[in-house]
């Protein structure tokens, strides 16, 4: 609502006429190029988020998944910065590739690292410290007093992800703003199986719902380092094929 007022009122950079709703192949196309994968990485992870509740509950019972729903309240809570800072970095780093001023797309990707990173480590210490009164809020009945001590084991170990789940974003992002969608996409396909084979071996090879927890945050130590290496191997190589172009 508050867009369209200022639409309406004249108060947005872009003005909208009539005129310019016409079909443009060559926007429509750039826009897909980078949207499209974009779609497919997100419906890929939460499709592994879905099927990864079945592993959750052959290891432990439907109580496994209710330790993980009530623990990522806190972690989805806490990456919200995170969140933050991936999305706005995206248009920044993207109009720098455009004027082809990597120094600027550099200086915004490695801000954004840092800023996600010194959230992430004092949510990971916050989270990690005060897990017991945290889970005490959403266990207070006592009929759960008996499973606080599982709840707090499992945002304990959990809270140790949240650096590299932010770093994940911000690979993705910056990936996103070079128009390497694409290789987004397939590292999440790749660790979407990843995933599920690990809890699928921890599930139907071991019945251990402690061993998934263990196997979730590896994942995601694995998966924020390697997408943050793709990003910047591919600015490397973006950054290279410019100076060659110029010489």
């Amino acid at each position: 609502g508050i867009g369209l007022s200022w639409y309406a009122r004249r108060r947005m950079v872009i003005e909208l006429e009539r005129s310019t709703f016409r079909s443009d192949r060559g926007a429509v196309s750039e826009v897909m190029d980078v949207g499209g994968p974009k779609t497919v990485q997100s419906l890929v992870s939460n499709v592994s988020d879905l099927l990864q509740r079945v592993f959750l509950i052959v290891a432990g019972g439907t109580n496994a998944v209710m330790f993980y729903n009530y623990c990522w309240k806190y972690i989805g809570m806490v990456n919200l910065p995170a969140r933050a800072y991936d999305s706005a970095m995206v248009p920044v780093c993207a109009s720098a590739y455009g004027q082809r001023d990597f120094r600027k797309m550099k200086d915004g990707y490695y801000y954004a690292v840092k800023m996600v990173l010194v959230f992430g480590l004092i949510f990971t210490v916050v989270l990690f410290i005060f897990s017991e009164p945290l889970m005490a809020i959403l266990t207070y009945e006592e009929s759960m007093e008996t499973l606080r001590p599982q709840f707090v084991w499992t945002l304990r170990v959990s809270a140790f992800l949240i650096p590299f789940v932010a770093l994940m974003g911000i690979g993705s992002s910056m990936l996103q703003s070079m128009r390497k969608s694409r290789v987004s996409m397939y590292y999440y396909f790749l660790w979407g199986f990843l995933k599920l084979g690990l809890y699928a071996v921890a599930a139907y090879g071991f019945h251990s719902y402690e061993l998934i927890i263990y196997s979730m945050v590896a994942v995601h130590v694995f998966g924020g380092i390697c997408l943050l290496c793709l990003a910047h191997s591919e600015f490397c190589k973006i950054q290279e094929n410019a100076v060659r172009a110029q010489d």
